[in-house]
């Protein structure tokens, strides 16, 4: 995968997350470690994150307050959202091809939303509520939309996994344009939404009563 080379640590340089090349923490050995490295241990500490670092890499040598300051810097934020983005078009690319050239050119762009959700520990209840049941007290939900045809992050939101997706359902309405294409799951059906897209010349792609339809303004 890109984030095992050098396309990483030129993407952690761009998104200004390794400013100094004398940096220990490199843009592969954090990327890595916030995906793959934590999956079996998903509330570890920042102690656990430091020690992972250096099993992985002995010059990744941080203190936890270090990587704490590092992992809350914009430069991490856009990192991540560009690996994220990056990911996506790595996996998607190739079942994707096909239909680009088919029904997916009349198209401005073609938006494509949906959320996960994630359980975090019980103590950022009072943040993010979680959704009831035997899960945890606190849980996070994260909304994103990802353009097909650019290959290309839309918009992501990030809510307390109480929020219904219906929450969700019209932060689009003011990134949307002429010739979009919306496509979402039952979840986030409004009408209100729909209404919107309409009056802007866009289409949108939505199940209703277990059948798909597609709509737009006459």
């Amino acid at each position: 995968m890109w984030f095992q080379n050098e396309e990483c640590e030129a993407l952690a340089r761009e998104t200004g997350f390794i400013q100094r090349s004398t940096s220990r923490l490199t843009g592969s050995g954090f990327f890595n470690l916030l995906t793959v490295g934590v999956l079996n241990e998903p509330t570890i500490s920042y102690e656990g994150l430091c020690d992972l670092l250096e099993e992985r890499d002995p010059n990744s040598q941080v203190t936890p307050q270090a990587l704490c300051d590092r992992m809350n810097s914009d430069g991490a934020v856009e990192f991540l959202k560009a690996g994220l983005e990056k990911t996506l078009i790595a996996t998607t690319r190739q079942s994707t091809a096909a239909i680009k050239t088919a029904w997916l050119e009349p198209f401005s762009r073609v938006l494509l939303q949906d959320s996960t959700q994630m359980q975090i520990h019980e103590k950022m209840a009072d943040k993010f509520k979680g959704s009831g049941g035997n899960a945890s007290a606190a849980s996070v939900k994260v909304d994103y939309c990802y353009d097909v045809k650019h290959e290309k992050a839309e918009h992501i939101a990030i809510r307390q996994g109480a929020d219904s997706d219906q929450g969700f359902a019209e932060d689009l309405a003011a990134r949307v344009q002429e010739g979009d294409l919306v496509i979402r799951d039952l979840g986030y059906f409004c009408l209100n939404f729909f209404a919107h897209l309409a009056s802007v010349g866009a289409y949108f792609l939505s199940r209703l009563g277990g059948c798909p339809r597609i709509a737009k303004k006459n």
